[in-house]
């Protein structure tokens, strides 16, 4: 047996030795790729501070995903005026190119069947992740660089962290005070908040509650998103503390553990069950699959980080900051999302292989959507589920084909790394443009974040620029150690995955972007030198065209038409805020030509003309509404809340005009609503009305019983925020005792 051994590690010495000579020389890397990782490491320090985790038909992030792609050229750029350049690609990298074009495709037949603008974003978001990956994989070629990355997604993730903290404790009771002295202000509440809802609609109810909410969000949108990116942050903190490996030697440990306190603070209080339960098993895959490296094991630092985390545990239970109430409702938080995932399995066999379409789940989820269901979700609060439903079960297989090729490739990471061990001194440059490109990616976020609405107070902009300064001064040591533990990327990525398992965020960028840089670190880690493909420099030109195409298309479909259209849009509003109803009406014209694509451009066009009708009820004004309304339906067919809008327009209409082609007009919508949002008590009381209106008391009847029954399900669910109005209840009962 020890001979055995003995020759195995000469084999694999001389298999090391030979991969080293094998390599390309550091001098024939081009003086541009520094360049290009520091981009690249500031894009993914901007992307989580303009994430896209709740609207993604919005300007959110256009200007990040064209920045991607001027990476992606300039990297096929370089290329070509090398003699020859080396691409890392392997049969996991292929497996993921092909679920990529899968899902893309899914999409494009979407712009046909559903909303086209949501179908094209998504498209879009999802090749954004394979821009990451694929770069991560060209420009991460070595335990420096890799070191150095996570390093400052460290950095980011702390100084998020004390955002949240800073909110939890300050922010958020400032903007309740604030709402309690401007809420019966419309026009205050329009100036600060941007939007006002009547005191008794179920709008202002969930306004209300998700500002009573007291779990921070940072950057983010919602909670959930904000932990899931703390947590995979906070196991790779723990991974680097358990091998020995924390960046810096002695300094970086301590400034990791120090780095515990606002990464396991903030996600304690985000109170999400489930990224607590990820950070419990990358912990406890962190200590079985270490048993093997035994003498990389930092135990006293290990157990340190486990007591710190329990420290802040038992600080967040005694404060009360996390009540009994986070663990004794898992229950029934467990049992929301089981009924989001049985109607999405319903919709996954309902379409198996396309899908519903990308960006087109909410849509969907209404006709598969239980009656004791609470909300129409987003995304089924599941990676996987969401993967099948939005682009079919073949994308699904390819995705879980590529994750098992990559632990796959796990078993020989002790082995070989990064296709070549390089010289550190060759790798410094590198990894001191990662830091310096980090902390002008705070700036940079920080300003498209402005441009959403979205803007970061100036406390929080101080936090992070002083998390990632000093961040990334103590951790420099991670451009002089050129090892990296081999499971610490994959157990982080694990964790996230087990996380993604109850919650959404699989296609948001801000926190899905880490995820993909993990599993390409986690593949390098296992590259060999003769897995390189070596192209030519013409192959290489070839590329780039592709490249400069593939930003053309970008800039075509999403850069140009969402920027144009929403410029357009903020001087309509404008304009009609004033009463210049001709600059309105143009503004609003030119923002729905200027993104043609635009459901939601056009809704608005439809509503303002509605608007006019009101006031002005001409024939033109009429036609012209007709007209803007049948644009809108037609760019959203799936859109049941489309077109409940549309039957309560043409009712009242009819109300005015009492011509009975109106009357249909407002039938067939609301029967079109129902249809596509079938156990939705509102929609039938609203059809039960209009079917009253034109004489058919048996279908008026039929749909009244089906309201107040489908209403006291909510009720008896506890969904006391989706009830009917009790003039839509008593209007119901009106019509079911005429029948008696």
């Amino acid at each position: 047996m020890t001979r055995r051994r003995t020759r195995t590690n000469r084999s694999r010495t001389t298999a090391n030795s030979a991969q080293t000579a094998s390599a390309p020389a550091p001098s024939t890397q081009s003086r541009y790729e520094h360049w290009l990782l520091g981009v690249f490491a500031a894009l993914l320090v901007t992307r989580p501070l303009a994430p896209l985790d709740v609207a993604i038909d919005q300007l959110n992030g256009v200007l990040i995903g064209m920045l991607w792609i001027v990476v992606l050229v300039g990297w096929f750029a370089v290329g070509a005026q090398q003699r020859e350049v080396a691409i890392r690609f392997t049969w996991t990298d292929t497996l993921v190119f092909l679920f990529l074009l899968w899902h893309t495709g899914a999409a494009i037949l979407a712009t046909k069947t559903g909303n086209p603008r949501a179908a094209i974003n998504a498209a879009w978001i999802w090749i954004e992740l394979g821009l990451v990956f694929f770069l991560a994989r060209q420009l991460i070629t070595s335990a420096v660089r890799a070191r150095s990355v996570i390093a400052v997604m460290l950095s980011l993730a702390a100084g998020l962290g004390v955002v949240g903290i800073y909110q939890q404790y300050v922010t958020l009771p400032q903007d309740r005070a604030t709402y309690e002295r401007i809420k019966d202000d419309p026009a205050a509440m329009m100036r600060v908040v941007g939007q006002w809802f009547p005191p008794d609609s179920s709008e202002r109810q969930q306004f209300e509650n998700r500002l009573q909410s007291t779990e921070p969000t940072a950057t983010f949108a919602l909670a959930n998103s904000l932990a899931g990116l703390l947590a995979v942050w906070l196991v790779v903190a723990i991974g680097l503390l358990r091998f020995r490996a924390a960046p810096g030697g002695s300094w970086g440990a301590a400034v990791a553990l120090v780095g515990l306190l606002p990464l396991a603070g903030c996600l304690a209080l985000t109170k999400s069950r489930s990224a607590y339960v990820a950070v419990a098993v990358g912990i406890v895959a962190l200590l079985w699959l270490a048993r093997k490296n035994r003498s990389q094991i930092s135990s006293s630092r290990f157990r340190l980080a486990i007591f710190v985390l329990a420290v802040i545990a038992a600080a967040a239970v005694a404060s009360g900051k996390v009540d009994r109430q986070v663990f004794s409702e898992a229950g029934k938080s467990l049992g929301y999302r089981l009924q989001y995932w049985k109607s999405t399995v319903a919709m996954i066999a309902d379409s198996p292989l396309p899908g519903c379409g990308p960006g087109q789940f909410q849509n969907a989820y209404t006709r598969f959507k239980l009656p004791d269901a609470s909300e129409e979700i987003r995304d089924p609060h599941n990676g996987a589920l969401e993967v099948a439903a939005t682009a079919g079960l073949p994308t699904l297989a390819l995705l879980l084909a590529a994750l098992g090729s990559t632990v796959l490739r796990l078993r020989r990471a002790d082995v070989v790394g990064f296709g070549a061990k390089r010289d550190e001194r060759d790798e410094a440059p590198a990894g001191a443009a990662i830091r310096i490109a980090a902390v002008l990616g705070i700036a940079l976020g920080s300003a498209i974040a402005a441009l959403d609405g979205r803007a970061l107070s100036a406390e929080g902009i101080v936090i992070l620029l002083l998390a990632m300064l000093l961040g990334t001064f103590f951790l420099r040591g991670a451009a002089s150690a050129n090892q990296l533990p081999a499971i610490v990327a994959p157990v982080a990525a694990l964790a996230l995955l087990v996380h993604w398992l109850a919650a959404g965020g699989i296609s948001d960028p801000g926190v899905a972007g880490s995820f993909w840089v993990l599993i390409a670190i986690t593949i390098s880690q296992s590259q060999r030198v003769n897995e390189s493909r070596r192209i030519s420099p013409h192959v290489a030109s070839i590329a780039f065209a592709v490249s400069l195409l593939v930003g053309v298309l970008y800039y075509v479909t999403v850069y140009r038409p969402i920027l144009r259209g929403q410029s357009l849009l903020s001087q309509a509003l404008d304009a009609a805020t004033a009463r210049r109803t001709d600059e309105a009406i143009d503004r609003f014209t030119a923002a729905q030509q200027a993104d043609p694509h635009s459901a939601r451009l056009a809704q608005m066009l439809a509503s303002y003309r509605f608007e006019l009708w009101l006031t002005a009820p001409t024939s033109q004004n009429f036609q012209a509404f007709r007209q803007a309304d049948a644009a809108a339906r037609q760019l959203d067919p799936q859109s049941s809340t489309l077109q409940l809008m549309s039957g309560r327009w043409y009712r009242t209409i009819f109300q005015r005009t009492k011509q009975p082609e109106d009357l249909q007009h407002a039938l067939a919508a609301l029967q079109r609503a129902v249809e596509l949002y079938p156990n939705d008590a509102e929609r039938r009381a609203e059809l039960a009305q209009t079917l009253a209106m034109q004489g058919d008391m048996v279908a008026a009847q039929e749909q009244a019983a089906e309201a107040l029954r489908l209403d006291d399900i909510t009720v008896a669910a506890g969904h006391r925020d989706r009830v009917l109005s009790n003039a839509l209840r008593q209007s119901a009962g009106r019509l079911l005792g005429a029948a008696r």
